[in-house]
């Protein structure tokens, strides 16, 4: 059961991730080729703080959920590392 729902997560992240960067571009990238390690860390902690916000406030701000801004964390965590292993 972890295992199928762990799967299941990581194929919708990685659908949002396509969706996202159709959206935005690879701005993520072009950030970090910037600013470095800190364009995520940066990001990873207004996505924090914003998790923090909706644990407080019943889970719903601004039509976001507290489940949606982990999930945002999570994918900037991902790329974060894809970035790193193309400095290898």
């Amino acid at each position: 059961m972890l295992e199928e729902k762990h799967r299941e997560i990581i194929e919708y992240l990685h659908e949002l991730c396509i969706e996202k960067n159709k959206s935005y571009g690879n701005s993520v990238s072009k950030t970090y080729d910037e600013y470095g390690m800190v364009s995520f860390l940066v990001r990873i902690a207004d996505k924090l703080s914003r998790a923090n916000s909706l644990s407080l406030n019943n889970q719903k701000e601004n039509d976001e959920k507290l489940e949606d801004t982990l999930l945002d964390m999570a994918n900037y965590c991902i790329l974060a590392v894809i970035e790193l292993k193309k400095e290898r």
